[in-house]
């Protein structure tokens, strides 16, 4: 669910309440307050339930679907209605390349499955790359690749086994193989730097309401996140779904499900039977699961 963490800023456990009540993600919400003309592209149609169940339902006459759905499509799409554009605009531009590199598999004997998998996901990461650099050229040739915010992310990581525990791909585990992602920010006036704080999905939505809308309010009032480039020490930060969480601090990684069981895990993703984990990080972590219910 990290698509949802990073639209709405909170953690995965309300989107059933967000889904029943159809409650846009508040800084799109102010986007088209502010009269932002919106765009959403995408390679596969946004066919993941999360987005045209949830974060895109209340914007549905914003999103431009392909009959034959790619990323060439979502591209040419895109850049047609960028060129159309006379005044301020916000877009969702998603590549489904990655999510569908293992159809590229080569079935070649000459080497093992797992450099083959690997192989296929190198040539969607290419491919990626390339069509980031359109973008970025669609940009400049309009001329206002200087005054257009850009970031480039994704929802989650893809893992190879890496903690050998025989997991591969996404959504089997709370890894930083499986939970990182890139963040690359091109942002007008902010000078280049590189940041190597933790960071959250939850924390862009407020980025881009304190530092492109001038939203002056707590974040603590309508996210779980904070700043991208406010590189305080956090204690923790928060991966999940309705069924269960994981915090994940420097020492480790402690899950819980819905009804208060909890394992803890090293960062090499070892589980430690012996380990308990602090009360007080618990008893945060469930309240942040829940906070946003007291304060509807």
């Amino acid at each position: 669910m990290g698509a949802f963490g990073l639209f709405y800023g909170i953690p995965a456990t309300y989107v059933a309440n967000m889904r029943y009540h159809q409650t846009p993600p508040i800084f799109m919400e102010q986007l088209e307050y502010r009269n932002y003309k919106l765009g959403f592209f995408s390679g596969d149609n946004f066919d993941a339930s999360v987005y045209h169940d949830v974060v895109l339902e209340p914007f549905q006459k914003y999103v431009f679907e392909s009959k034959n759905p790619s990323d060439t499509s979502a591209l040419a799409n895109w850049e047609n209605w960028v060129n159309e554009r006379k005044s301020t605009w916000f877009s969702i531009l998603q590549l489904s390349e990655m999510r569908d590199f293992e159809d590229n598999v080569s079935d070649s004997a000459t080497s093992n499955a797992s450099d083959r998998l690997r192989s296929a996901y190198d040539s969607s990461a290419t491919k990626v790359d390339d069509s980031i650099e359109q973008v970025l050229q669609t940009l400049e040739q309009k001329g206002i690749m200087d005054n257009t915010v850009v970031v480039v992310t994704s929802d989650h990581g893809w893992e190879f086994n890496e903690t050998r525990t025989n997991s591969w791909g996404a959504n089997t585990n709370y890894s930083k193989y499986q939970l990182q992602v890139p963040m690359i920010v091109h942002w007008p006036n902010k000078p280049a730097h590189t940041w190597d704080h933790v960071t959250s999905h939850f924390d862009l939505s407020v980025t881009l309401m304190q530092d492109l809308l001038g939203v002056t309010s707590n974040p603590v009032d309508f996210s779980s996140g904070k700043n991208l480039f406010d590189d305080s020490r956090r204690r923790w930060t928060m991966a999940g779904d309705a069924r269960e969480f994981a915090l994940i601090s420097s020492n480790d990684i402690t899950v819980l499900d819905k009804y208060g069981n909890y394992k803890v895990y090293d960062h090499n993703y070892r589980r430690d039977r012996e380990a308990k984990p602090k009360l007080s990080v618990i008893m945060q972590g469930l309240s942040e699961t829940k906070r946003f219910y007291d304060n509807h």
